[in-house]
């Protein structure tokens, strides 16, 4: 799906499409499962599938203390254990679990905003 946005943007990381397999951000195709943020783009996220995801691997991702985090779970919405945001909500950062897609979409329109928001995204299978 090609997702289109206001051109105030531009010098943000958006997502300009994703689909079956990969998500495109600016000129560059993704495969495998990756963090954005609207400054940084984390290359190979370890987990490749929901089952992969443990707490440790939204370390990174709180570092960066952002507003909130967007966690795409692929094709399908899937739930995680309360111990995988227990640090969220200890560090007052928002949680948001969905599917990819809804991930993709929530996440530009959160930039567009001007939020402070990081997306974990899985590839859609």
């Amino acid at each position: 799906m090609k997702i289109e946005l206001d051109s105030t943007t531009t010098h943000l990381n958006r997502i300009n499409s994703y689909e079956q397999g990969s998500i495109v951000i600016g000129n560059e195709r993704f495969v495998s499962s990756f963090i954005i943020t609207p400054s940084i783009v984390i290359h190979n996220w370890p987990p490749q599938t929901f089952a992969d995801i443990a707490v440790h691997h939204l370390d990174q991702i709180l570092e960066m203390k952002p507003e909130l985090i967007l966690l795409g779970t692929g094709r399908q919405q899937h739930f995680p254990e309360t111990d995988l945001f227990l640090n969220t909500k200890n560090l007052n950062i928002g949680f948001e679990v969905m599917d990819t897609g809804a991930a993709c979409r929530s996440y530009n329109i959160l930039l567009q905003e001007g939020r402070n928001v990081a997306a974990a995204l899985l590839m859609i299978e």
